[in-house]
């Protein structure tokens, strides 16, 4: 992710280009707790600090909503793909097909693998 809690980051540090870094984005829950609080990672206000509600990461790939909760992914009940915006301040609607290793690197901002993609 670029960016954590309580680490300050500038846009200097995003080496791999602001076009592409993910900053924020869409995420993966459970369907059958869209009206409750029984998925862990959709049972917090956007105000809790450190918590499964507010943290994704790119290791696995993408994945529409299902009725498992996988607080890891990113995703959507969108059935072609989820939304991401970029440190430019994009928003890109991104496929879920997309190419794991690409998803991996537009969640790194330094890894020295600027990457060009298109959604």
């Amino acid at each position: 992710m670029p960016f954590r809690q309580r680490l300050p980051i500038r846009m200097r540090d995003i080496t791999d280009g602001l076009s592409n870094t993910y900053l924020l984005g869409e995420k993966h829950v459970s369907r059958l707790h869209y009206g409750t609080y029984g998925d862990f990672g959709y049972d917090q206000s956007i105000v809790s600090g450190d918590d499964w509600d507010l943290i994704r990461w790119t290791v696995k790939p993408p994945l529409q909503d299902s009725n498992e909760p996988d607080p890891e992914r990113f995703g959507s009940a969108h059935p072609s793909g989820f939304h991401m915006s970029l440190a430019d301040g994009a928003v890109k609607f991104t496929n879920y097909e997309i190419d794991i290793q690409v998803h991996r690197q537009l969640g790194s901002r330094n890894d020295a693998k600027p990457i060009e993609w298109s959604p």
